[in-house]
């Protein structure tokens, strides 16, 4: 019903029009210097209207060749998308199945047709790593950084993970540092140095970075006295070997309070003190050591060590038995003291009360010597011959 009233309103307007037209076709008269044109008003009027509709038509035509060149565009771009994306899930599916080279190559094709090849790039390095080539890894992983500069912490991440897994740990080292100065509290590169540092044996620094594995939660708070002892533990088993005597007591000043009675370290410094003749030092550790924490390992080896005043040694032995009498490891500890005395009845009865708790071997060993230090020479080696089969004859 719209569209008949439209029609006849269109027809009315029409007809009228062309009477008026008719009546009074109107006058127009153009003119310019020496040229002048003539024609009705309603000529004018209607090529003034069908300029306007061609000038439209033009601009229709314009906008729609824009539109249909940006829908190619468009279209073509997805395709490209589409291709990236299927080569980069098909590199790495080779990747995650282990085929190396196949993965490396697909991973690439993939990246020269992606808008953010980034993933390719690294993906690709950690590829050509698989192959050893290190050389190629490297090279696309500058490739990486190249088309995203502003990824350079988590490029260089990679890089330093990379280099540490293939063992090379000065490289890998100096890549951290780097991004040290970048990014000094990122937790993932104080994990990688704390490991690095732990392979190269660089133990002081890793002691120097402690603090902040400890503020960033790399090392748990739970954890903290586990990671001590074993810093400080590795520094004194250093030193020790190398034989730097300074050092050595260095590091056993750097030792916390709360480590100072453990039975490692005061193992390891006692033991270091003793071969270097500071037996009473050595032996004046242990006890107060002991005197915390009981220690089998540590009773052990003070009695093995030949202090000035044993006397004094087996006294403050002795002073144990009260709450470790039932020990076997002190009362060995007093059998080796009182033969050092030449104690020889304290000795026995020691020693004849350790084969009754069962430490067999030594027990019988030590009262071997007892019997051939009292002129039994046939009864020692039988002795003997039962520590050695760990067995009592009867």
């Amino acid at each position: 019903m719209k569209k008949l009233l439209l029609a006849c309103a269109v027809l009315f307007i029409g007809a009228w029009c062309g009477v008026k037209i008719a009546a009074d076709p109107g006058y127009v008269l153009v003119s310019y210097k020496h040229w002048s044109a003539e024609m009705p008003l309603w000529f004018l009027v209607l090529a003034w209207f069908a300029g306007y509709v061609v000038l439209a038509l033009v601009r229709a035509l314009w906008n729609g060749s824009f539109a249909l060149s940006v829908s190619a565009k468009h279209f073509f771009s997805k395709r490209s998308d589409e291709r990236s994306r299927n080569l980069t899930n098909k590199g790495f599916m080779a990747y995650a199945e282990g085929h190396w080279d196949s993965a490396e190559k697909l991973l690439l094709k993939g990246a020269k047709e992606s808008k953010q090849p980034l993933i390719n790039y690294l993906a690709a390095a950690m590829a050509a790593q698989k192959t050893e080539d290190y050389e190629k890894r490297d090279k696309f992983l500058q490739s990486a950084h190249r088309v995203m500069p502003e990824a350079q912490v988590a490029i260089l991440l990679t890089q330093a993970q990379l280099q540490f897994d293939a063992h090379q740990l000065e490289q890998a080292l100096a890549t951290l540092r780097h991004i040290e100065e970048i990014a000094p509290s990122h937790p993932y590169v104080l994990r990688l140095l704390k490991d690095v540092y732990e392979q190269v044996g660089d133990y002081d620094s890793l002691l120097d970075l402690l603090p902040r594995l400890l503020s960033q939660k790399v090392v748990a708070k739970a954890d903290k006295n586990d990671q001590e002892l074993k810093i400080h533990q590795a520094r004194l088993q250093s030193a020790i070997t190398q034989e730097l005597g300074s050092k050595v007591h260095l590091c056993w000043q750097d030792v916390p309070r709360s480590l100072r009675k453990h039975e490692i370290l005061v193992s390891l410094y006692a033991s270091f003190l003793a071969r270097k003749g500071d037996t009473e030092q050595a032996c004046e550790l242990i006890a107060s050591a002991l005197k915390s924490s009981w220690s089998p390992k540590l009773i052990k080896l003070y009695g093995s060590i030949h202090c000035g005043e044993v006397a004094k040694q087996r006294k403050v032995a002795e002073s144990f038995l009260k709450l470790h009498g039932g020990e076997v490891d002190l009362v060995l500890c007093l059998t080796r003291l009182c033969m050092r005395e030449k104690l020889w009845g304290q000795a026995k009865d020691y020693c004849l009360q350790a084969i009754e708790q069962g430490e067999v071997c030594e027990a019988l060993y030590l009262y071997g010597e007892l019997l051939e230090q009292a002129g039994e020479p046939s009864e020692a080696l039988r002795y003997y011959k039962m520590a050695s089969g760990g067995q009592i004859e009867n």
